[in-house]
């Protein structure tokens, strides 16, 4: 019995430190939402996809990869560059940005690429290009695959293409796991990416250099190409 109750008092703290921290990183995303520029939202499948749109012409989607969102097009300068020539569409991808991600299915590479097919077309929206980054070019490469029809070019810059089993997946997908993962998600892991903060400015986008923008301007559907190997 004594032994027991140390331990039960032990329990009590972290639940009640964990519950806090979940809170307290609650407070501060909010508070770093309403700094962000808000764009509209498309509600498809059960989820709310939050993208950023402007411009006239052929419609460009622009794709992120992990642990981004669609404002890494707008700090790099791609998508002010882009909109003069084309509709362009920065989506944040399932549980990203502003965007939902229901729990209880697995959000594999070809459910994203339905996913935000689907939302394109509810936006009357045919056909049209995509610029993907990182993690982002297997969604878009699954909508080329999968959405042919639709899909009139894909521009791949540092994507992932062929996806290998890795140690840093493994540890990425520990979020995933129900309970655990939520623990994780809304109280562990903010708190230690705050800690690590300086860190994170390694990875702060650079402004794109001009000769790379005026290449994706200098694009067109007709001039896009489809190779194998």
């Amino acid at each position: 019995m004594k032994t027991a109750r140390p331990r039960k008092y032990l329990f009590l703290f972290l639940a009640a430190a964990t519950v806090g921290l979940a809170l307290y990183n609650n407070i501060l995303a909010r508070r770093a939402l309403t700094g962000r520029p808000l764009g509209r939202f498309v509600h498809i499948g059960g989820t709310k996809l939050h993208f950023l749109e402007a411009g006239d012409g052929q419609p460009l989607l622009l794709l992120h990869g992990n642990g981004a969102s669609a404002e890494d097009f707008t700090t790099s300068g791609i998508f002010d560059r882009a909109a003069p020539r084309y509709r362009v569409l920065a989506f944040d991808r399932p549980g990203f940005g502003m965007s939902t991600r229901p729990a209880g299915r697995p959000w594999t590479a070809a459910a994203q690429a339905d996913l935000i097919d689907a939302a394109v077309a509810k936006l009357g929206i045919e056909r049209y290009m995509v610029v993907c980054h990182s993690w982002g070019a297997t969604v878009a490469l699954e909508m080329a695959r999968r959405h042919p029809r639709s899909v009139a070019g894909v521009v791949v810059v540092a994507g992932y293409h062929y996806p290998s089993p890795r140690l840093a997946l493994a540890v990425s997908a520990v979020p995933a796991v129900p309970l655990l993962g939520t623990v994780l998600r809304h109280a562990v892991l903010p708190s230690l990416v705050r800690l690590n903060w300086n860190w994170g400015r390694v990875w702060r986008p650079r402004s794109c250099q001009g000769g790379s923008v005026r290449s994706l301007m200098e694009m067109s559907p007709g001039a896009a190409r489809w190779y194998t190997p």
